[in-house]
């Protein structure tokens, strides 16, 4: 009977351990995910996402297969990042407005093609074109920066 107790004993403490380290790895994934979008980013564009945007949202779409995932990522800042915005020469929806016009289809071609569950993707997240933003497209990954809301929306297509 005594040993019956004792490999229950060891049984609890092994499944208690067990999930304890599940919540820590859980935790550490979620830290770790803010790391693993900028890098991605940086991968892709050559483009260093500040230190100080914080990750608000983020979804990927598995439809492409293995590799080919679009990405919407949300950042948000504390202060406007002029100087990030200068160097990465990004332009304004007042310039040119046939080039505004044309990043601006293309960004709704590959969203409205890859991400099947945009409708669960909160409105405020999903980048408004009637208002005033800033923005660069390399490589197929649009930005868009909204200074009224000091956000950045970063949108992969099948990164």
């Amino acid at each position: 009977m005594k040993n019956y107790k004792r490999n229950i004993l060891i049984l609890l403490s092994v499944l208690l351990s067990s999930i304890l380290i599940s919540f820590a790895g859980c935790n550490l994934l979620g830290n770790r995910t803010e790391e693993n979008a900028k890098e991605h980013i940086k991968d892709i564009t050559n483009i260093d996402i500040p230190r100080d945007a914080k990750l608000l949202y983020r979804c990927a779409d598995d439809d492409f297969g293995p590799g080919r995932k679009s990405h919407l990522t949300v950042y948000q800042f504390e202060k406007e990042p002029t100087e990030w915005l200068n160097e990465n020469k990004f332009l304004t929806s007042e310039d040119d407005s046939l080039l505004v016009a044309e990043n601006e289809h293309h960004f709704l071609e590959y969203f409205d093609f890859s991400t099947h569950d945009k409708n669960k993707i909160p409105r405020e997240y999903v980048p408004d074109f009637d208002k005033f933003y800033k923005w660069i497209c390399p490589a197929r990954v649009h930005f868009f920066y909204y200074p009224d809301t000091l956000r950045l929306i970063v949108y992969v297509a099948w990164g």
